[in-house]
């Protein structure tokens, strides 16, 4: 029993579809790997900023726990005298000089009446105290008292106003104070130098790596990481602030924080999906390229199967004695002729793609009248005329002279009239022409088809492009291509206009052209 046939494993399909696949999961894979590094190393610089933030922390923690320690201190040593003592006390209870700061000024608020006196503070002080003391949080003491601070700046310092209030039944109805001159910075100095260093950081004192103040506001603190603290959390009036200078960033970072690669991840993603897409459009060049291989061979077969076929048929003819007159013989032999000029030109055109690939293509213009080469063209093209029903018309003018390769010309005249024949209708009119123009010698061949349209008449130059309008008629692509080569090596150009008549108009120019005698010439046309 015959085995069932297996069809072969299509690999060039299978690939075509593979690979384009697994360049979209690399690429998916890449943007995967990219994130979670751009990830890891947003995380590392938010850890190194968290442990600055923490260290920040940790130290303003220490001074404002010493900070409210001398605050308590002092107001101990200022007020408890005094609120020990009866409700009738006054100001001169108070002994400021134990606290090491000088006396600024006292005052006696009575909050019941809203009158305020004082003993060396201005009026405006005054003022200022009688309106900020009842709105100023305070902390309870002993003894109906209560105690609060605040900051006020006097002569272009700040200083720290102390005082007491004395509360009956909820009411809050004396308030006596003083102005401690230098307290602040009194109690700061000590701060500074009463919590010291851990040992990581090496030897020294808070001073030595944060910077320390008593002011709200940023200010110069806000450099690397600074934090803000009340010295009392119920007063905010007197808070302290603590930041890392730079000798403490030196230290606890080093190298620096780590820098953000955001950039950096983005431009090696951005190349990996450019790698991606140049792999992607070769790979459909590459598929383009061997649709249009295929195509070109097809092509080819097509063209040379039609003239060998000719060739074959009446060289059998010939040879079987099937031939009855001298006429017909010698059109059997004219014939064979023609079909043979056909294969020739269809192969120098195939081997002028492959020298123009190669870089080996090359002519040798000589001063030469163009119009007999471009007689003997039509003239060979006339049988594959006859045979269907074209005709030719020659506008010519014989006293140009040009210098141009002759075998160059030859192919060049014969693309543009196969072109012609093969695009157009069955009995059309084919006008090959040839003027003097601008200092050129301008051909041009006119066919009767549907022409082409402005969209593609710089592809059809393209070599094995064929218009999607002429997939049904066999051809290579590549005679154009050949034409505007061929030119391009004479310093001319090619292009393609509208026919007068319709159709399509193809122009070829050579420069350097001169009039030989200007009163020959068939026709002119400029």
């Amino acid at each position: 029993m015959p085995q069932p046939k297996l069809d072969r494993f299509n690999f060039g399909r299978l690939r075509s579809s593979f690979l384009p696949a697994l360049l979209v999961v690399a690429l998916g894979v890449t943007g995967v790997v990219t994130y979670q590094a751009y990830k890891a190393s947003r995380q590392h610089r938010a850890v190194a900023e968290s442990v600055l933030a923490a260290w920040v922390s940790f130290v303003a923690e220490h001074v404002q726990l010493s900070a409210q320690l001398g605050l308590n201190n002092c107001a101990e040593i200022w007020f408890y005298p005094m609120m020990r003592a009866k409700t009738n006390a006054n100001m001169s209870q108070i002994r400021i000089q134990d606290c090491g700061v000088q006396d600024g000024g006292r005052f006696d608020i009575d909050l019941v009446h809203n009158t305020a006196t004082g003993d060396r503070i201005p009026e405006p002080m005054l003022a200022w105290l009688l309106d900020t003391v009842p709105q100023n949080p305070t902390v309870p003491y002993l003894n109906h008292w209560q105690f609060g601070f605040l900051t006020a700046s006097i002569g272009g310092r700040d200083e720290l106003i102390s005082y007491g209030v004395r509360v009956e039944g909820q009411r809050p109805v004396r308030a006596i104070g003083l102005i401690a001159k230098g307290a602040l910075a009194e109690i700061l100095a000590v701060t500074d130098t009463s919590v010291r260093v851990p040992a990581v950081l090496g030897k020294g004192v808070l001073t030595d790596y944060f910077n320390v103040r008593h002011t709200a506001g940023v200010g110069t603190l806000k450099g690397f990481f600074w934090e803000e603290r009340a010295l009392l959390p119920e007063f905010a009036q007197v808070p302290v602030q603590v930041s890392l200078n730079q000798r403490g960033f030196a230290r606890l970072a080093p190298k620096g924080l780590p820098p953000d690669r955001g950039w950096e991840f983005l431009g090696l993603f951005a190349l990996a999906v450019g790698l991606v897409a140049s792999s992607l459009l070769l790979l459909r060049r590459e598929e383009q390229l061997a649709r249009t291989r295929a195509n070109f061979v097809s092509g080819v077969s097509h063209e040379l199967r039609t003239p060998l076929a000719q060739i074959r048929l009446f060289a059998e003819m010939l040879l079987l004695g099937r031939v009855r007159t001298e006429a017909d013989r010698r059109r059997s032999l004219e014939i064979i002729d023609t079909e043979a000029r056909r294969l020739s030109q269809l192969v120098e055109n195939v081997l002028q793609v492959a020298r123009s690939e190669r870089g080996h293509m090359h002519v040798n213009p000589i001063a030469m009248r163009v119009a007999p080469i471009i007689r003997e063209c039509v003239e060979s093209f006339s049988l594959l005329a006859e045979a269907r029903s074209m005709e030719f018309r020659m506008e010519l003018e014989d006293a140009v002279v040009v210098p141009v390769d002759s075998a160059a010309l030859r192919q060049i005249v014969l693309n543009l009239l196969d072109n012609a024949a093969k695009y157009g209708p069955n009995g059309q009119r084919i006008v090959v022409g040839m003027a003097f123009f601008d200092n050129s010698a301008r051909i041009w061949v006119d066919d009767e088809g549907d022409g082409i349209p402005a969209r593609e008449r710089e592809r059809v130059f393209n070599p094995f492009y064929r218009s999607p309008r002429t997939q049904q008629q066999t051809g290579s692509g590549i005679g154009l291509a050949v034409v505007r080569e061929l030119v391009a090596l004479h310093g001319g150009d090619a292009w393609i206009e509208d026919a007068p008549d319709g159709g399509a108009r193809v122009l070829v120019q050579f420069p350097g052209a001169q009039i030989a005698d200007a009163e020959a010439g068939d026709f002119a046309v400029a």
